[in-house]
């Protein structure tokens, strides 16, 4: 009797320890729940007086950075995490304050522009102070709100991709200019409204100028493209082919930094039935280098617009064929400058406006001096970087008429023991000034 006594005392604590062990696992599964708040409690870890980076950093990357700054993005390295962007965060928020990044080279009153990708300063202060405040990165389930990105170019639609035959590789170093001719899918008139022009290797290709082949043209391209061994043929200062500078006409361009876009509503470029499109591609490659290049380009195509518009150059023909552009060995600020004043008959609006130099460039602007005195600022960079070569688009197009001169002046600081002047490769210089034009 005493041991079943025993036993039975046993059991009912047995009982008690195992309901007990029950309700204690209950409470620590419940404890380990994703309910509201127990995540509040898991948070409060992660809560701190100043910023942290997935409350204030992230959004911001994500809306103005990661765009360019991820893998197979334009940007050196990648910031669409924490740990990518604290290894460089003090570079971060310095190119923040100096201006350089997001890169937007037009200086401040000259004009005012479409798609301004410069960020608010209130984000550049929050960037700063983050890092000062020693980068916290907070946690993910407290990712502040999505901030919008800013505005930017781009082609609405692809009605065509045009591309060179097959790959190049190149033959000349340090620069290698070749045209590639390629066929105009179109057989009616009709008029581009918009491009992109993708090459597949940005560090590889210098430039990319594409110029209408016209009907009566055609033929001495394909003669130039015969007479060379592979594809194209080689190619300076324009498409070549015997073809006279005066009787070409430019469809786009595209330099580092360069973006796509629709041209303004309602304009287009002409292209006449039985044309087709010569691609130069400047190619700047070392030995060690052995990539090909590809280039591709969209466009968007209409069969009329209410004003037909053109892409003008701006530069002096004697910097480009007479080698009256000279900047001195050891030298710098060093400026040229020219312009033309409008014939009166002469009446255009511009639409868009870029410039070009190449790796020794400091300044640059285009302008237009007005007949009653005044002067109107195109486009003014007074901090040249030849990685960034965008088209600037204006909020309200420039007329100009008669009378007024439109000019183009750069300036250089030359620190090698050579003189430099207008040439073709990445090692001399240009000062060249485009436009989007209606008449």
């Amino acid at each position: 009797m005493g041991l079943r006594t025993s036993y039975a005392a046993m059991s009912t604590q047995t009982g008690v320890l195992m309901r007990t062990l029950s309700l204690l696992l209950l409470t620590s599964f419940l404890a380990c729940s994703s309910s509201p708040s127990t995540q509040d409690s898991a948070d409060s870890a992660y809560t701190f007086d100043g910023l942290n980076y997935y409350q204030d950093i992230k959004p911001i990357m994500d809306a103005h950075c990661v765009d360019c700054h991820s893998d197979g993005g334009i940007g050196p390295f990648p910031l669409t995490n924490f740990e990518d962007v604290d290894i460089v965060r003090t570079a971060v928020a310095s190119s923040m304050e100096s201006g350089s990044m997001p890169p937007w080279n037009a200086t401040d009153g000259c004009n005012d522009y479409k798609y301004d990708q410069r960020l608010p300063e209130d984000m550049i202060q929050t960037v700063s102070q983050w890092v000062d405040e020693g980068a916290v990165s907070g946690s993910p389930r407290q990712e502040g709100v999505t901030l919008p990105g800013p505005e930017e170019a781009s082609l609405s639609r692809v009605d065509h991709s045009i591309s060179m035959r097959s790959p190049y590789t190149p033959q000349e170093t340090p620069d290698d200019y070749r045209c590639f001719l390629v066929d105009w899918p179109f057989e009616n008139d009709n008029y581009v409204t918009g491009y992109s022009i993708r090459p597949n290797n940005p560090a590889l290709v210098h430039h990319v100028i594409t110029f209408i082949a016209e009907p009566e043209n055609v033929a001495d391209y394909e003669a130039a493209d015969s007479a060379e061994e592979g594809e194209g043929w080689t190619c300076f200062g324009g498409p070549g082919a015997g073809v006279s500078l005066a009787d070409v006409r430019w469809l786009g361009s595209w330099a580092p930094g360069g973006q796509p876009g629709d041209f303004p509503a309602g304009t287009g470029i002409q292209m006449e039935a039985g044309s087709k499109l010569v691609l130069q591609v400047h190619l700047n490659a070392d030995d060690n280098n052995p990539e090909e290049a590809m280039v591709t380009m969209d466009v968007s195509v209409e069969d009329q617009v209410e004003k037909p518009a053109m892409i003008q150059p701006w530069t002096d023909p004697q910097w480009v064929f007479g080698g009256k552009m000279p900047i001195p060995a050891n030298s710098s600020d060093v400026t040229h400058e020219w312009g033309v004043t409008l014939p009166a008959s002469y009446a255009f609006t511009i639409h868009s406006t870029a410039l070009h130099m190449h790796t020794y460039g400091r300044e640059a602007r285009l302008f237009v001096d007005r007949k009653d005195g005044s002067e109107t600022c195109l486009l003014n960079i007074d901090d040249w970087d030849f990685n960034w070569q965008r088209t600037y688009n204006f909020k309200t197009p420039v007329d100009v008429k008669g009378g007024d001169k439109i000019s183009v002046r750069c300036k250089w600081d030359n620190p090698t023991d050579e003189e430099l002047n207008w040439g073709e490769g990445t090692g001399d210089e240009m000062c060249l000034g485009l436009m989007y034009v209606t008449y």
